[in-house]
């Protein structure tokens, strides 16, 4: 399925406060990503934080059939006005397909504190009641509800 990028519905996610990235169908924009942004996207998903369970794989539908390549995660980017969501396969899409993410979502990637920091939960934190979860995830619950309640259960827990 195709979802538009910047539109607020994903392949795991969707509401008011999300902003879908690299969910790529037949038509994307294409281009050349500098190394610098290509760097810090493969950091950001490298530790992607998980707060679910995708249940399956997604098989990158622009490669040779008989080995196309695959992933099972997602990128979730907060910024200020934006919780960009993004699979994992969005390095392959840049490096194999040139595939070049829309600005906005480079500006927020640039600005985004390490994946699990505390900077990161807190901005995490101000989408909690905006997504609501496909029905292909597990646990069937907010995604941002549960990385708050899992922010806020690390703070509490003595160091």
């Amino acid at each position: 399925m195709d979802y538009p990028d910047l539109g607020n519905e994903s392949q795991v996610t969707s509401g008011k406060g999300i902003r879908a990235v690299g969910w790529l169908g037949y038509s994307y924009k294409k281009g050349r990503l500098g190394k610098k942004y290509v760097a810090l996207l493969k950091g950001q998903v490298a530790d992607a934080y998980q707060p679910f369970l995708y249940r399956g794989v997604h098989y990158c539908g622009h490669c040779n059939p008989e080995s196309p390549a695959r992933g099972s995660l997602n990128l979730l980017i907060p910024h200020k006005r934006w919780l960009y969501v993004a699979p994992e396969m969005i390095v392959h899409y840049v490096e194999a397909h040139g595939y070049l993410p829309p600005r906005e979502f480079l500006d927020a990637l640039v600005a985004c504190p390490p994946q699990r920091s505390d900077g990161y939960f807190k901005l995490i934190d101000r989408f909690a009641k905006a997504a609501v979860l496909s029905e292909s995830i597990w646990p069937p619950s907010n995604i941002l509800e549960t990385a708050a309640l899992t922010y806020y259960n690390q703070r509490a827990k003595p160091h």
